[in-house]
């Protein structure tokens, strides 16, 4: 009955966090003239949105027998959270990269873009610690405390991070004709199918503004923070690279060949 409470709890903070962000990227839409600056804006509310939300819904996934609930409750977040942003932003800087390495941004707007992300994610964490600081859940990890993610050896970690990030970004190209409200939901099952499949390992986050966001405290230890940054941020940028590479340059190629 006590974790039925504490999983209300959490879906009632999340929602009331999704409703908000969407609020203010409203009243920055209307409010806010220039173009740059409203979409360095809304790169940052969409990025503050997710890591927030997944920051919420995150310690559910630490209650026993709870992994199924957890999951149902992370598609149907990502889904509402991809149907509000995905025409403005994809909330994942390794995408970005992406897009720049396709020549789809300059240089400029996706430095802009990815400052932006990381921003979101920073203020993310102070909401979170916020919340901590209120005592809502001891389930809410201290924010000083690193709760430790990474539970294999390093490469195995370093593997599980490159490929969900390849995954989930063959997974935006592919998708990238369909639909908003079609793509949100191939783009929300692909992430809970990859959580599930390697969230025992190192969370499945391939986004390396969420895991700033999640795991701040851990990036602050000097012991832990080249395995970290290796993980979290250096695997998922070379699947960009990788993906570029086949997506631009191999197949195109392997079709012209036929």
């Amino acid at each position: 009955m006590e974790n039925d409470h504490t999983t209300m709890l959490f879906l009632i903070m999340g929602g009331g966090t999704l409703l908000l962000a969407t609020e203010v990227r409203a009243v920055t839409r209307s409010l806010v003239g220039h173009l740059e600056l409203q979409l360095f804006l809304l790169e940052m509310l969409a990025t503050f949105q997710l890591c927030a939300c997944f920051g919420m819904l995150h310690p559910l996934a630490q209650l026993e027998n709870h992994t199924q609930l957890y999951l149902g409750h992370l598609y149907s977040f990502l889904t509402m959270h991809f149907l509000l942003t995905l025409s403005e932003s994809i909330s994942n800087p390794t995408c970005i990269l992406l897009d720049i390495l396709q020549k789809g941004i300059s240089m400029k707007q996706g430095g802009l873009k990815i400052v932006a992300q990381f921003i979101g994610a920073f203020l993310a964490k102070l909401y979170q610690n916020a919340v901590w600081f209120v005592g809502i859940s001891n389930l809410f990890p201290h924010p000083q405390e690193c709760s430790n993610p990474l539970k294999t050896y390093f490469l195995k970690a370093l593997c599980t991070e490159l490929v969900t990030s390849i995954t989930f970004q063959f997974t935006v190209l592919e998708s990238q004709s369909q639909e908003i409200r079609v793509r949100a939901n191939v783009l929300s099952l692909t992430i809970t199918s990859l959580v599930y499949a390697g969230g025992h390992l190192t969370g499945a986050i391939f986004n390396p503004a969420l895991a700033f966001s999640l795991h701040i405290s851990c990036f602050a230890e000097p012991e832990k923070f080249w395995n970290y940054l290796l993980v979290y941020w250096v695997a998922p940028c070379i699947g960009s690279v990788l993906v570029f590479l086949v997506w631009d340059e191999i197949l195109p190629l392997l079709h012209r060949q036929r």
